[in-house]
């Protein structure tokens, strides 16, 4: 593979990278919002809340997660998009 044909590709592949990326960010998005209505309307305390709660209060991690890989997103992959 030539010099050029490796730089198409992988001009190709980090547009496809930043895409899925994009919709898994949309999704996560959605699932905080949703989960966070939804465990939110639940009566404080009682034995369904306090199993959900988890499912909000424990993305601590995943969040850290989404805030680094943007950054790599952004900054690592988006120049090779752009070739």
């Amino acid at each position: 593979m030539t010099e050029r044909e490796q730089q198409t590709t992988d001009s190709a592949t980090a547009r496809k990278i930043i895409a899925t990326f994009e919709r898994f960010n949309e999704a996560y998005d959605r699932y905080v919002d949703e989960m966070d209505n939804l465990v939110g309307s639940l009566e404080y305390d009682t034995p369904l809340q306090r199993k959900a709660r988890c499912l909000i209060l424990g993305l601590d991690d995943v969040s850290i997660f989404m805030r680094d890989a943007k950054d790599v997103v952004l900054w690592n992959v988006g120049p090779f998009a752009k070739r």
